[in-house]
Formats: structure tokens, sequence, C-alpha cells
């Protein structure tokens, strides 16, 4: 499988062990903070979600996938409520309905990664051609069964990072259960 790590965070940032030297977001959570010297605002967030989403929808089209299976999933304590910034019902509809091992449509995985991203949920997105994996701080893994050549110039220009890596951290887990 070829495996990327694929996040926000520009690698020229990284130290020697990898760790990202900036100052940055992390969190759906983090909207209204200051990180250097600028204020994360709802929308700036919301642009660097939807990229991630669009990473996610090119992997799944250019592998012709129209379905994932949950294959790990962690409920938080906390639910999308219409108060919070960008609810809309399919949120709340996807986070009630999910179960491990379900085969989700392309729609339904969408909706689940934004869950995962906003930490109402952890989860593992998985089919034999290909995986999701989303880790903290606001990094995601996915896997493909054929070399993406083209989709990560496109990836890219979202203004995301793409880093080849030899296998996701979530491969195996102690966390490949459902915890509700």
């Amino acid at each position: 499988m070829y495996c990327y790590r694929i996040t926000k965070y520009n690698p020229k940032f990284r130290d020697h062990t990898g760790a990202y030297k900036k100052d940055d977001w992390i969190s759906f959570s983090d909207i209204g903070k200051s990180f250097e010297n600028k204020i994360l605002s709802a929308e700036d967030y919301y642009n660097v979600e939807e990229a991630y989403i669009e990473a996610i929808s090119f992997f799944m089209n250019f592998l012709g996938i129209d379905y994932l299976r949950i294959s790990a999933l962690e409920k938080k304590h906390m639910v999308p409520k219409q108060r919070d910034r960008f609810y809309f019902s399919d949120l709340l509809n996807a986070y009630q309905e999910i179960h491990i091992n379900q085969k989700i449509n392309t729609a339904l995985v969408l909706d689940v990664a934004r869950l995962a991203l906003r930490e109402y949920i952890w989860c593992k997105l998985e089919s034999e051609k290909m995986f999701v994996h989303f880790g903290y701080d606001y990094y995601m893994y996915i896997g493909s069964a054929k070399k993406p050549i083209h989709i990560i110039s496109q990836i890219e220009a979202l203004g995301l990072f793409v880093e080849k890596i030899d296998e996701s951290p979530y491969m195996q887990t102690a966390y490949d259960e459902v915890s509700e």
C-alpha cells in the first residue's frame, strides 16, 4: 500500500525528530485563539477542514471506491449541537447512526471524516483499496492500493502537504473496537 501523511503542516518546519516547531492550531476547538499573531477564524478553520475532506474524495474517486468500512470507532462524550459552528443535521445523524464494521457510502464517509476532524469521534475507515486514519493534532493518514501520481498535486494545490510514509501509525492499535 502507498501510505501518506496528509496535513496542513509544512514539513520544512519539522525538526530532526519530525516534531512540528511552529505555533499552529491543532483542533476545531482552537477557533478564536491566536497562533503566530493571527486569530484562527471559523472561516479559516472550515477552509482547511474542507481541503482534508476533498483529499479523501480525490483518493476515493481515483480508486473508484464508493464505500469504506468503519474498522475502529470511538465516540467521544460530546455530540454535535445546533449551536456549534458549521453544524448541520447530517453530522448529528451520522454521529448517532454509525457503528463498528459498518460499510458507509461516500457522502457518509465525508461526514464521518468531519466528525473525526472535529474530535467528536476517532475512527479508522478502510477497504481493500484504501484506508483513512485520523491522528491527534489534525493529522490524517491515507493509504492507496495504487500509486496516486496525479492526485498528490491536486491535494497540494488545496494547501495541504503530502508526505510519503512507510505505514500509518494507526495500522494496528488497541483501539480497534467501539467505545460509545
